[in-house]
């Protein structure tokens, strides 16, 4: 019995080292994908849009808006460990714009498609 139970516990513990290892090999090659950063966009009312950045390395991080005809409207380099900014498109072109953030060797692009809506409103003032 004590023979049985020894060898259960070896098997087990092979076999966790092994998924160890796995995990180990699988988040390497994550790390080697990351780029060191986060980024999030997100929409407000208005016609503007924030721009959140978490660098925990301090890296010299690039940030281009660009339209798709028009060419660059925002180029900036940032080395923060945070950084927290509010675009204001509401006078902007309409089209499509792309959002680059990269450190040199990895870039991270969001798409932004700036449109007009005009609502027309018809009112009826009796004198």
């Amino acid at each position: 019995m004590k023979l049985l139970f020894i060898s259960l516990c070896a098997f087990v513990s092979v076999s966790v080292n092994a998924q160890s290892e796995k995990q180990s090999q699988l988040n390497q090659q994550c790390r080697k994908n990351d780029p060191g950063f986060d980024v999030i966009v997100k929409p407000e009312q208005g016609g503007s849009f924030v721009l959140q950045l978490d660098n925990p390395e301090m890296k010299k991080i690039s940030i281009q808006i660009s339209h798709a005809e028009l060419g660059t409207a925002v180029d900036t380099v940032v080395q923060s460990a945070t950084y927290y900014c509010r675009y204001r498109f509401d006078l902007a072109e309409d089209g499509n714009y792309t959002i680059r953030v990269g450190n040199g060797k990895q870039v991270v692009s969001r798409k932004l498609q700036i449109e007009t809506r005009a609502f027309v409103t018809r009112q009826i003032e009796i004198r």
